[in-house]
This record gives structure tokens, sequence and C-alpha cells, in this order.
């Protein structure tokens, strides 16, 4: 269980560090139109939300950690979708 646990962990932390490279490379590429800005905040809400989220969570046993399973499979599962909203935007940058 804690090694399944750590390489959670070390993939997730792919992920980030990924998505946090794209998303400097392509911060210089956007232009001064409004939609690209908006878009440009996108990842940066998403990233913060799931860190809330997760951290939050963690230290109240809400979210993601409440004690009832099921609500906390369903905010685990939000957090998944915003995530994936995060990285979709970098993309679309």
């Amino acid at each position: 269980m804690i090694e399944t646990n750590l390489i959670d962990k070390i993939s997730i932390l792919g992920i980030v560090l990924y998505g946090g490279q794209l998303y400097y490379k392509k911060m210089s590429q956007i232009s001064n139109d409004v939609s690209d800005k908006l878009l440009y905040y996108i990842p940066l809400l998403c990233f913060w939300a799931t860190i809330f989220l997760y951290l939050y969570g963690d230290i109240t046993d809400s979210f993601c950690f409440n004690k009832n399973k099921e609500i906390g499979n369903k905010w685990h599962s939000a957090l998944h979708f915003i995530s994936s909203i995060g990285h979709h935007a970098i993309v679309l940058i």
C-alpha cells in the first residue's frame, strides 16, 4: 500500500512538473487578446483549486478525505475533473 501511494505521488509530481514546464513555455506566446489572457488564468485557478481541495481536505478531513467514502470519492473525482480542465487549458494556450 505504501509503495503504490508513493508511485502515485511521484506520478502526480511528474504531471505537475511537465504541465508547469509547458505552461511556462507557452506564457511568452500569449498575445494581448482578452480571450488569450483569460485562458492564461484557467490553469492557474485549476492548479490552486486542486491544491486547496487536497491540502485543506487533508487537514480538516473533508473533501477527498471525508470519512464518508462515497462523498470522498465524489470530491476525488471533482479533483480529477478540475485538474483535467487545467491541463486542457494549457494545451489550448
